[in-house]
Formats: C-alpha cells, structure tokens, sequence
C-alpha cells in the first residue's frame, strides 16, 4: 500500500509471508518443507528439506521472529546439523551444487551461533566462494588463505564493468550480461563482510544502472528469487564504498522499489508457485530488506527487517 510519495508500507505482505513460512512448518522443531505441492517438470524433494529448515530459519532471522527459546533453538540446530553428510561434511539437497548447499546450511546454523558436526572435507579441494563463506563462518579459513582469496579477486575484477572475471563481463558476449552482476554479487558480500574495497565500484554501479534502464533483463522486478537482492545490493554497497553517483542510485532504487513492490503486493501468497518455494521467498525478503536500509523511510515493515549478509558472508 503506497502510503506517501516514495514510501511504501508492507505490513500486510510480511504478515502473509509469515503465514507462508508457518504452513511449512513440519511436526518437530526446525523441521520445515520447502515446498507443498509437486509441479509438473521438476523432481522436488517434498517434506523435510534444506533450503526449507534453512531458509525458514533465515526467514525468521529477517522478520525480527527469530526462536529465543533455549530448548527450541537447540531442536533447530539439531535438525541442521542432522542434515550433514558425517563422510565430507557437505549437503545435498539436489537443486543447487553441494558448495551452495553447505554453505547455506552452515550460514543457517550460524545465526543461532552453532557450528556444523563434521570438518569440511568434501571442500578443501576447492576455492570459490560458498568455499570461503564455509571456511570462515567455521573458523577453518586461515588468514593466508583469506589474503590469496581477495588479493585474486581484486586482481580479477573487471576494470570495464566492475564485474568478476577480468575480460569475461561483456554485453556482446554469449552468457547474458546479468548473469556477471548475480555472480558479482556473491564475491561482493565477502569483501562486504571482510569490510574490504573493491576496485572499481564506480564501473559496477554504472553496469548496475545500465542493467535496469535499459532492461537488460527484462523480468527484473517481476521475478521471485534473488535477482533483484543481487542488483539492490551491488548499486547499495558499491556507492556506499564510492559515493558514485548518489542521487542517481537513490533515483533507480527508488524506481526498482515501485515497480517490484507493486508486483509483490499482486501476488496471491496462498497460491503463488515462487512465493511458496521458501528458498525463493527468502531472496525476495533480502530484496526488501536491503532497500529498506538503503533508503531510509522507503520500507515500512512491522519490525525493521535485518539482512543476513549483515550478519554472515552467504545468502
């Protein structure tokens, strides 16, 4: 509901969203699904799931409606770590890479300060970035390694597009030039939290503000899932390193936000496939969240909405 120029309240969609999060509650404790029903395409491990205990648990994080109970935050955390492969350490789930996986389930545990059972095994292979949000939420990332982590994205960094990988970011080529902002965005939230610069957020914001002006892809705002957190994010955090271009990212902000919240608040949250999907949900509320910070008195929500990546380097 606009309740004044350039100020919208959602107070009526966050308590829908909790009634969204509460019908996937499952009988134990911290045992959510992450979908109810089948959909004709895709193979979905209904009942109990990953991204359902996990984004559930975010979910809450974000609202301000986080367990505080001792004895049921405990059965949250037992559930979690339950998940856990004891040979590797990591998670499966299905949908996303077991990097992902892990690293989303450990960052869930993270928010009750708990840790996984088992050592990462299945991961000291590896060096990317659900790597490094393991690593460090575990303690198992070594200041060497966190020094050659950034020091190689900061020499990656494309100096034409303020996108990873160097040379690799560019309109004309075969991968969609959105697709280098959404993958951006997981090594931004790591220097984020290392509170790190980045080279070159000048060129990140000018490639952000091309992305939505132009409608370089198209379904942005009208999507549920995290695109729109990926490009909120990169125009906030990088004109906040910068001071670029201010009013013009408060400008494309603001505009984002009309466009995305009147497509939100049209949404049937009983009946809607991705609002139902509490994986994609969660990225819609770190959207919110975000702009919600990014300018003040944009949001109104019943309780200020916290990002994790605040709290922890992994959405």
């Amino acid at each position: 509901m606009l309740i004044k120029s350039n100020s919208y309240d959602l107070s009526e969609l966050i308590e829908k969203i909790s009634a969204v999060v509460d019908s996937h509650r499952l009988e134990r404790e911290g045992s959510y699904a992450r979908w109810l029903w089948e959909l004709e395409g895709e193979d979905r491990k209904l009942g109990q799931n990953e991204y359902g205990c996990a984004d559930a648990a975010n979910i809450l994080y974000t609202l301000g409606n986080f367990p505080r109970d001792t004895k049921k935050r405990l059965e949250w955390v037992d559930v979690l770590q339950g998940m856990q492969n004891p040979e590797d350490g990591l998670y499966v789930e299905g949908t996303h890479y077991e990097i992902h996986t892990t690293a989303h389930c450990i960052a869930a545990l993270e928010l009750f300060d708990a840790m996984p059972k088992y050592k990462l095994k299945g991961l000291e292979k590896y060096n990317c970035e659900g790597v490094y949000a393991s690593l460090k939420i575990t303690g198992e990332a070594t200041p060497e390694f966190e020094s050659a982590y950034f020091n190689w994205l900061d020499e990656q960094q494309d100096e034409k597009t303020g996108f990873w990988k160097k040379d690799c970011a560019r309109l004309e080529s075969d991968t969609p030039f959105f697709w280098h902002l959404a993958g951006s965005f997981h090594y931004l939230f790591n220097y984020e939290h290392a509170k790190r610069p980045i080279p070159y957020p000048e060129k990140m914001i000018d490639s952000c503000l091309s992305i939505y002006y132009d409608k370089i892809r198209e379904e942005l705002c009208r999507h549920i899932g995290f695109a729109e957190i990926d490009w909120v994010f990169c125009v906030n955090r990088a004109q906040r390193q910068s001071g670029y271009k201010f009013n013009q990212c408060r400008e494309a902000m603001i505009s984002f936000a009309k466009e995305y919240f009147e497509y939100l608040l049209d949404l049937d949250t009983k009946t809607d496939d991705g609002i139902n999907d509490l994986h994609m949900l969660f990225g819609v509320l770190c959207a919110i969240a975000e702009l919600q910070q990014a300018v003040p008195g944009l949001v109104k929500t019943p309780k200020p909405l916290k990002l994790v990546l605040d709290r922890r380097p992994f959405i």
